[in-house]
């Protein structure tokens, strides 16, 4: 999940804004350039994580045993200062990062917070960060969603619900009858997703969606500018949308499988072998092999596929 979200279209204001538009433009080829090479990073780090979450220009993870937060990356508006503590789970989006407390099941926040505000107090079991907003599951299965809401993605659905994920300027959640409902910008079809209860998992990219049917094959929808929303037709575990490009975890091999931009080399998976997760940034894919291990591919401008080695 942007996990995964989008920034502004136009690569002229990408370049004049410092790069600080949206995760989407993460999405246009060759809109970064200096810093550091597109980053390959090997298998045998030595930090192990259970949770991974690749946003625009950084990554955060969740440290094994401790649940202590880890973030890497551009650390502009505070982007990596993760508050301590104990975590179960965490989303790293472009602006802003969220995670839920161990102790508490509170969702805190940090990094570009000022257009988003305070997440709602209470409980929750799932947390995903969009651009400029976020979307947590509450411990009822009732969706809350907070922060800009111009294209009504920050409308809290009616229901229950088993996941709930943010993207750039829209929502989806997946009802506990299996159906897939989005909410928000639509100019590219990406909030009308398919009908059916057929669904197990859902994840929002920047302005395309993709969900996972219980017949182990995903389908995706919204904009298809570099195919990031044409899955290829085999099983898959696991899937992750990010800026334009999508990547799964094949269901006979757990290994990884991208498809959309490959820009900066993020739709080449660096990992060979078996993962146990995946998650798809703007312009870098993480991963996580089952020892813990982080591996990274894609851009590295600031840092962002380069997992600290201890």
């Amino acid at each position: 999940m942007i996990r995964i979200v989008e920034l502004g279209r136009s690569r002229a204001a990408l370049l004049a804004l410092a790069l600080v538009g949206a995760v989407a433009a993460l999405a246009l080829a060759g809109a970064l350039s200096g810093g550091r090479a597109d980053a390959q990073t090997p298998a045998n780090n030595e930090v192990a994580y259970s949770v991974i979450s690749a946003g625009g220009y950084h990554t955060c993870g969740l440290l094994t045993g401790t649940g202590a937060i880890r973030c890497w990356g551009w650390g502009a508006n505070g982007r990596l200062n993760a508050p301590a503590g104990s975590y179960s789970r965490i989303s790293a989006g472009e602006r802003f990062s969220c995670a839920i407390k161990s102790d508490t099941n509170a969702v805190v926040c940090w990094g570009s917070t000022t257009s988003v505000g305070e997440p709602p107090a209470g409980t929750f079991d799932e947390i995903s960060v969009g651009r400029f907003h976020a979307c947590g599951l509450r411990q009822n299965l009732v969706i809350q969603c907070w922060g800009l809401n111009d294209k009504g993605q920050s409308n809290d659905p009616s229901g229950v619900f088993t996941a709930v994920s943010a993207g750039g300027r829209h929502s989806c959640g997946l009802r506990t009858t299996g159906e897939v409902v989005c909410w928000g910008a639509n100019e590219s079809g990406q909030s009308s997703p398919p009908a059916g209860s057929e669904f197990t998992a859902v994840d929002v990219g920047s302005d395309f969606s993709c969900a996972r049917r219980s017949d182990e094959r995903v389908f995706c929808w919204g904009k298809n500018s570099e195919k990031q929303s044409g899955a290829p037709s085999v099983t898959f575990t696991a899937v992750s949308a990010g800026g334009a490009h999508a990547c799964a975890l094949r269901s006979t091999s757990s290994w990884a499988v991208c498809w959309g931009s490959n820009a900066h080399r993020a739709g080449s998976p660096a990992a060979d072998g078996a993962l146990a997760s995946i998650s798809a940034g703007g312009y870098h894919t993480c991963a996580l092999r089952s020892s813990g291990a982080a591996v990274c591919w894609g851009s590295d401008q600031f840092g962002q596929s380069s997992p600290p080695s201890r």
